[in-house]
């Protein structure tokens, strides 16, 4: 049986070949006449064409048989090492100085332990649960190399690919609103430039002052408040 004493990680498949040798000293192919064999199938599998499946750490032995003849050799499974990935932002991603690096960590024969956030070198924090995140306030102007690191519970690491990334200031939108002038204790049922929230034909009376987040300082005369709105956009008024 070949190859001999080969070593695979978890998760991964070894292809052996099985070989006879007659008394002539010639030799035929034999795998796929032979009955396959793993003595520890919690270890690693095999199918009927040799092909053995490894699945936890440790060792098995694979033989293969043909009538009264057998043939062995042994097979080392190590643990396999996680995977991970940063699935938000996209490389090349502009974002705000406010944002959240979301990623994805997978163990084949474990679990993942934990997941670090770096900056470059730098290590922002880390996240021991699915989903894996970080969020990031007040993130640094300019360009960022993002990367993750998982640990698994046998101790191996995997990075992730490197997501480039340009923090910028978010631009700010400016509205323009237009809305009449009206002086304190003036009486209205239609206001321009807007609209009031309250019930249909309620007069609405002008108290004075200056909108805050949109909202201007109106009342009405049987429920004494209600709200002018402009976009919900911050305003002034005079």
């Amino acid at each position: 049986v070949t190859p001999a004493n080969p070593t695979i990680t978890a998760g991964n498949t070894q292809q052996f070949t099985a070989t006879g040798t007659y008394s002539d000293s010639s030799t035929q192919n034999l795998t796929s006449q032979v009955t396959w064999n793993s003595s520890n199938t919690t270890r690693a599998t095999i199918n009927t064409n040799g092909l053995a499946t490894g699945l936890t750490a440790g060792t098995t032995t694979i033989s293969a048989t043909l009538s009264a003849v057998s043939g062995n050799t042994l097979l080392t499974v190590q643990p396999a090492a996680p995977t991970v990935a940063i699935t938000s932002p996209a490389n090349n991603a502009t974002v705000g100085t406010n944002f959240t690096i979301n990623a994805t960590a997978t163990d084949a024969d474990g679990t993942v332990t934990n997941v670090y956030f770096y900056d470059g070198t730098t290590l922002l924090g880390n996240d021991t649960s699915s989903p894996y995140s970080y969020a990031w306030n007040g993130a640094p102007l300019g360009a960022h190399a993002l990367k993750v690191v998982a640990r698994d519970n046998s101790g191996l690491w995997a990075t992730s690919s490197v997501v480039n990334v340009t923090v910028t200031a978010l631009n700010v939108v400016s509205y323009i609103e237009t809305f009449d002038s009206y002086t304190d204790g003036t009486l209205l049922t239609a206001v321009g430039g807007g609209s009031a929230w309250g019930p249909a034909g309620i007069q609405y009376e002008v108290v004075g002052g200056g909108g805050v987040n949109g909202s201007a300082g109106l009342s009405t005369d049987i429920s004494g408040s209600s709200i002018f709105n402009w976009k919900a956009q911050p305003f002034q008024w005079s």
